[in-house]
């Protein structure tokens, strides 16, 4: 056997033998529930959908309940942003200042010049 023959069974993969034979590796159990939990979830607000319409409510009662739940909703996700924005500014503020303290320790640090 030569050397190329040897360096061309490196380049081999285990797809390229498992191909060959007519079979595949071997998925995951991730790749099979992951579909299933997407299928049930849209279930589930299909099933909270039908539900709401369905409901033994005057169509206004119903309709200021999902503006209710609609607002409250908007208000914990504008909360949420604030509190992030606050924690970016922080993290920026703290990280301009020791930037800035270190350059302020590398000023004094002189290059030699070409003469």
């Amino acid at each position: 056997m030569s050397i190329g023959n040897l360096n061309e069974l490196r380049n081999i993969s285990k797809e390229d033998i498992l191909g060959a034979l007519g079979l595949q590796s071997k998925s995951s159990g991730f790749a099979y529930a992951l579909p299933a939990v997407g299928i049930f979830a849209a279930g589930v607000l299909v099933g909270v959908g039908l539900g709401m319409l369905f409901a033994p409510k005057a169509g206004t009662e119903l309709r200021e309940d999902l503006q209710d739940q609609y607002n409250k909703a908007l208000d914990l996700a504008r909360q949420q942003f604030s509190t992030m924005t606050d924690k970016v500014q922080a993290a920026s503020t703290s990280m301009g200042s020791a930037s800035g303290s270190a350059l302020g320790s590398t000023a004094s640090v002189r290059t030699p010049s070409h003469a």
